[in-house]
């Protein structure tokens, strides 16, 4: 698992994923990810083209990114699911919870 940041301004932060988000992955990326997406207070932008593989632990993961998000009363979007990360992703009903965009572009939009 890897991570990896950009600060877009306008109050936007990317945070771009690589590998899978099975119980090792989440266990070694949990906390950098936490911090990435809830510290500073900005929008959040989450990549997940480079995921190839998302479980349970990597949904709740997610959600707790989207529950500090919206608690400092900023937006997070993720875009650019792979075909099977994002079956998961709407299996699992998850855009009544964060939006899921097609691409970076599209995910800026929603934010404003």
């Amino acid at each position: 698992m890897d991570l990896e940041t950009e600060d877009l301004g306008n109050d936007c932060r990317v945070v771009r994923l690589q590998g899978r988000l099975d119980a090792p992955g989440v266990e070694r990326l949990e906390s950098k990810f936490n911090a990435a997406v809830a510290a500073g207070g900005h929008h959040a932008l989450i990549d997940l083209s480079r995921i190839d593989f998302v479980a349970s632990l990597g949904l709740r993961m997610f959600i707790m990114a989207v529950r500090a998000v919206v608690r400092k009363g900023k937006q997070i979007v993720f875009f650019g699911a792979q075909p099977a990360v994002r079956q998961v992703l709407e299996h699992s009903a998850f855009e009544k919870i964060a939006p899921l965009a097609e691409d970076l572009e599209a995910a800026r939009a929603l934010v404003s």
